[in-house]
């Protein structure tokens, strides 16, 4: 996939599936680097009183 439609795509994402999407990548560029981070197979929750705007 086009990275332009990977933005576009991500763009699309509500804000919880945004942030999914970040520590997902986060995980994968510190692999790719040599870093073990743990990952947890907990989903991210966010507050509902966290206003993201």
């Amino acid at each position: 996939m086009p990275l332009k439609e990977l933005l576009s795509a991500a763009s699309q994402l509500s804000h919880q599936d945004k942030l999914r999407l970040i520590h997902f990548l986060l995980l994968e560029v510190a692999k790719e680097e040599g870093c073990n981070l743990e990952s947890t197979d907990e989903s991210i929750t966010i507050p509902e009183n966290v206003s993201h705007e």
